[in-house]
């Protein structure tokens, strides 16, 4: 028995009985960027394949090979005045709970399911034999912190750590995000490493820059975590001109963070808010920059990197960058550092615009939607023909 409400969307010369290969949970809404592309992309890649998926979300796709369930309204809508971390921690719960009462041995050879949503599923999966991905999308393990002081229906520490422990396998956005399971004890042959992708065709340089001083963008939620903090730190001990250079910030602020930002930020630090057409301000910039404390792999710096951004982060970003010829890796905390390379980026246009064409680059060989597909294809596909 379904939930009510259930809209079945089965693809061309499927009736949504037909054998399936693999069971695919996503708690979002399909039609979105974020999170919701990259499930869009996950499907896209399976159905290439030829493989047949049955998959649960709160929206719907039609591809070839894809049969959807999904509920646009769920129980968990119904916690909607929660903070973000419960509410859709019940999405993700209530997903779970409707995955593990669909799966069929019989049908299905490989569960894949995105962190939060696969523990009742996965258990009931290695018990039948069904092999099972956890997809970590948004940073490293053991990164969340205050997720043992989270009460249900939040996904707290305990519920994750039983899932990294039911998972074939765990897809990480980087090779950093792996690291940091491979230390807790994961073994290595469990990670698979799919970095994120990029629309190359929409973020690309400027033809011709728009005139003005050095422009270096901070893209993304004005957050701790992104590193809001040590950047504008980092930019002050700069002590550039507004003539000279400008601070561009993109990104939704945090009502914690408003008072914090508008005393910190001085001169030469323009608050842009959140932007929908963040390929268009890339283009009128000349370096990017996040210090994040733990990210998989922050979307913001691929679609800057194949805007013809240089980069300045930090290695737990997960992002990599060849020092001097991408961009430069500092350390979070070391805001001299930072300002140094910043100060070196503002007196030497030129060079930085040559590092922003060799991480354009980079991003065309190595982080494009196709590129993902392809990785992600190749981590998942041997798993589900060893099920079989």
């Amino acid at each position: 028995m379904e939930p009510r409400g259930v809209v079945l969307v089965a693809a061309g010369g499927m009736d949504g009985r037909g054998a399936m290969s693999v069971l695919y949970i996503y708690p979002g809404k399909m039609r979105g960027n974020g999170l919701d592309l990259v499930a869009r992309q996950h499907l896209q890649a399976l159905s290439e394949a030829g493989v047949k998926v049955e998959c649960l979300a709160r929206g719907a796709v039609s591809m070839p090979g894809i049969t959807c369930r999904f509920l646009r309204h769920t129980p968990a809508n119904a916690l909607s005045f929660l903070p973000a971390a419960y509410y859709y921690g019940a999405q993700s719960r209530f997903f779970g709970a409707w995955a593990c009462r669909l799966l069929d041995p019989g049908r299905h050879r490989l569960v894949v399911a995105f962190e939060g949503a696969a523990g009742r599923v996965f258990r009931r999966a290695r018990a039948s034999g069904v092999a099972t991905a956890l997809i970590c999308p948004m940073g490293h393990v053991g990164a969340s912190g205050s997720r043992a002081e989270l009460a249900w229906p939040a996904i707290g520490e305990e519920r994750l750590e039983e899932e990294y422990a039911a998972a074939d396998r765990i897809l990480v956005r980087s090779r950093r995000a792996a690291e940091t399971f491979i230390q807790r004890g994961v073994r290595e042959e469990r990670m698979v490493v799919v970095p994120g992708g990029v629309d190359e065709e929409a973020f690309h340089p400027a033809q011709v820059r728009t005139p003005g001083p050095f422009r270096l963008l901070f893209c993304g939620r004005l957050s701790e975590r992104k590193g809001i903090r040590q950047v504008v730190a980092a930019w002050k001990e700069a002590a550039l001109s507004p003539e000279q250079a400008e601070l561009w910030l993109a990104g939704s602020e945090p009502n914690e963070m408003k008072a914090w930002l508008d005393a910190a930020c001085g001169a030469g630090v323009v608050r842009l808010g959140f932007v929908n057409d963040v390929a268009s301000v890339m283009r009128q910039c000349d370096a990017q920059i996040l210090l994040s404390e733990a990210e998989g792999m922050p979307k913001s710096l691929v679609e800057g990197a194949c805007s013809g951004l240089a980069t300045i982060t930090t290695s737990e970003a997960g992002f990599p960058v060849q020092d001097g010829v991408t961009g430069w890796t500092v350390r979070r905390e070391d805001s001299g550092g930072t300002a140094r390379v910043i100060r070196q980026m503002a007196d030497d246009v030129e060079a930085v615009r040559r590092m922003g064409a060799s991480a354009r680059q980079e991003a065309l060989r190595h982080y494009t939607w196709a590129a993902f597909r392809k990785a992600f294809r190749e981590g998942l596909l041997p798993l589900r023909q060893s099920a079989d």
